[in-house]
């Protein structure tokens, strides 16, 4: 048996049931699994029997469910990092719409993780200043629940260029834009260099490869950019 948290396989037997499964976990998110196995001694035929077989099936399936919901709870609700996608996520107006109504408190609270990383205290000042604005704005992504998720990624671009009257909040989102939340990118570039300069270009000079990195990276996002506009 396979199924979405790990593999198992259940087995029975003459005698008993016996159900096992790995599901991720080992505690401090380095990989492993916990091995989750129920063996029940199964009666002869009849009404016990069949009770002694669901018996055995729910206890094995609430055992993976606790283990897979520990491991969740350690290794993504308690992420370092999730904070960080909480308050970017202020950025989509669609957000703030189903969130309706945020507080000058809930916005602190939220974008404390990037004060004076990504954001300053007078950005913050200025986003609570337009906070009423920019909650009333939102009201216009009410239908975003029908879009794709690359189109909602147009709505949220388009829905920036178009409220210009709000700079503080713009100025948040394009910070935000900023982010990468993956390596993706840096590998990316690592490519590029591979692919650019050989060990005989070896000691080519530092603004020599930095112009043309930039050249050839710059040049992939705009065609890629071009492309989705299409």
């Amino acid at each position: 048996m396979i199924n979405r948290f790990g593999v198992g396989h259940v087995a029975l037997m003459s005698e008993k049931i016996i159900c096992s499964s790995i599901v991720p976990g080992g505690g401090g998110g380095g990989g492993g699994g916990v091995v989750v196995d129920v063996v029940v001694v199964v009666p002869p035929a009849g009404p016990a029997r069949e009770a002694a077989m669901t018996q055995a099936w729910l206890t094995y399936v609430k055992g993976v469910a606790a283990a897979c919901t520990d491991y969740f709870r350690e290794n993504v609700m308690q992420h370092p990092s999730l904070p960080v996608f909480e308050a970017t996520a202020m950025a989509n107006p669609h957000f703030i719409l189903r969130n309706a109504p945020l507080s000058a408190a809930d916005v602190r609270s939220k974008v404390a993780p990037l004060l004076d990383k990504l954001v300053t205290p007078a950005l913050v000042q200025n986003m609570v200043s337009e906070l009423a604005r920019y909650q009333l704005a939102c009201r216009a992504t009410a239908d975003w629940d029908v879009n794709t998720v690359i189109e909602k990624a147009k709505l949220i671009e388009t829905f920036w260029t178009k409220h210009q009257n709000l700079p503080a909040w713009t100025e948040f989102a394009h910070l935000c834009m900023l982010l990468d939340p993956s390596s993706a990118s840096v590998e990316r570039a690592f490519s590029i260099l591979k692919y650019l300069f050989t060990d005989l270009q070896s000691r080519s000079l530092q603004d020599k490869i930095e112009a043309s990195l930039m050249l050839r990276f710059n040049r992939g996002l705009q065609r890629r950019h071009q492309d989705r506009a299409v």
